[in-house]
């Protein structure tokens, strides 16, 4: 703080104050020995640092100060001229301080406001994580049992992983001969001058591929579509002891 500040500091926040008003003395000797009187009386008093007030000055100068509210709740931009007046000096100190402190408001209810948008992810306990994954074993049941297959092959191939360090080169020869990497879909396109027809490529993912034929494989091999669900659930969650 200013006021705590040294003679050789207190002597530098004057020069610059002086140098930032750049005020015109009709009579320079005695007036500019009463504006230096002016700046020390007002740094002896000054809770702000040389930084601060000379950052004041500058948003003063670019009309981001203004005045307390008036009885009506009106505020004024505080003017600066070319004249070095403590009441000025204090008006700017004061013009600050308010600043500072709604500029803190402001930063405090905008971090409220993204905290409460974006709130810490919540720890998932054991007991919802359990949950979660039989509820996402039923599911996967009930299409093996509709459709024939299942959805979550990567997060069945995940678990049968550990226990599948070695594949037998006959499933690789097996996968490289019927994996198509490449579906083509007929789809009409039509204009006012003629009748057209595309096909449409989709390419898929070869280790994506690999893993609904191994996930795939390995259903048919257990005879889990044969199974109820409860043994369907039992069989899946034996590998999470092995995690």
């Amino acid at each position: 703080m200013l006021k705590q500040s040294n003679e050789r500091e207190i002597n530098e926040f004057t020069a610059q104050v002086l140098n930032f008003f750049n005020p015109k003395f009709e009579d320079p000797e005695i007036e500019e020995e009463l504006a230096r009187a002016d700046i020390l009386r007002f740094a002896t008093r000054c809770e702000l640092t040389s930084e601060e007030f000379l950052l004041a000055l500058t948003l003063a100068t670019e009309g981001k100060l203004q005045s307390a509210p008036d009885s009506a709740g009106n505020v004024e931009n505080i003017k600066l001229y070319r004249e070095i007046d403590i009441i000025k000096l204090g008006e700017v100190k004061a013009a600050y301080i308010r600043f500072k402190n709604e500029d803190e408001k402001y930063k405090k209810g905008k971090a409220e406001i993204k905290a409460f948008l974006n709130p810490p992810p919540v720890e998932i306990t054991p007991e919802q994580k359990k949950e979660i994954r039989i509820k996402f074993l039923k599911e996967e049941y009930s299409r093996l049992q509709s459709k024939g297959e299942v959805l979550g092959s990567i997060q069945f191939y995940d678990l049968l992983r550990k226990g599948h360090k070695v594949v037998k080169i006959g499933f690789v020869e097996k996968f490289l001969q019927t994996v198509k990497l490449e579906e083509y879909l007929e789809a009409g396109r039509s204009t006012e001058v003629h009748k057209a027809s595309s096909k449409r490529v989709i390419k898929k993912d070869p280790f994506l591929a690999f893993k609904e034929l191994f996930v795939s494989s390995y259903i048919t091999k257990m005879k889990l579509k044969d199974g109820t669900e409860e043994q369907w659930i039992e069989h899946w969650e034996q590998f999470r002891g092995t995690e």
